[in-house]
């Protein structure tokens, strides 16, 4: 898990870059309806890497596994949509914050024994902070 941690933060990092590019052409209404669409187009593709990873750790059901992917896209489009202009990036507050609540939305969607598994596996809450503000 700390692995899937890690790989979505780099993920965010090379994806803050590719979208500086874009922002600086977004002066008309063309550009950004592109950039919406690249950040639409992103957050599926984190979404679908997300839950794929937790199919293949956790054993997910198709049901699951849709139920599943319908959270890590709104936890996806977040992360892309809540990015700070300037330094392009999401605050470790912001990101706790979301990632607290996608975890609650897996708590309903997984059985006990896949959660429990998930939640020992998953950082705790201030290593999590520490992880983001360390970086």
């Amino acid at each position: 898990m700390k692995r899937f941690i890690i790989t979505f933060a780099m993920l965010a990092g090379i994806a803050s870059a590719a979208f500086a590019q874009n922002a600086q052409v977004a002066g008309n209404q063309a550009d950004a309806a592109q950039v919406e669409a690249s950040k639409k187009k992103m957050a599926e593709q984190m979404a679908e890497r997300h839950t794929r990873e937790l199919q293949r750790q956790y054993g997910l059901t198709e049901e699951q596994y849709k139920k599943a992917y319908e959270a890590n896209l709104v936890f996806s489009a977040k992360m892309v949509n809540n990015r700070n202009p300037t330094n392009k990036t999401v605050s470790p507050t912001e990101i706790q914050s979301i990632m607290d609540e996608r975890d609650a939305k897996l708590k309903t969607i997984m059985t006990p024994d896949q959660y429990k598994q998930y939640d020992m596996v998953k950082p705790s809450t201030g290593a999590r902070n520490n992880q983001s503000v360390n970086r």
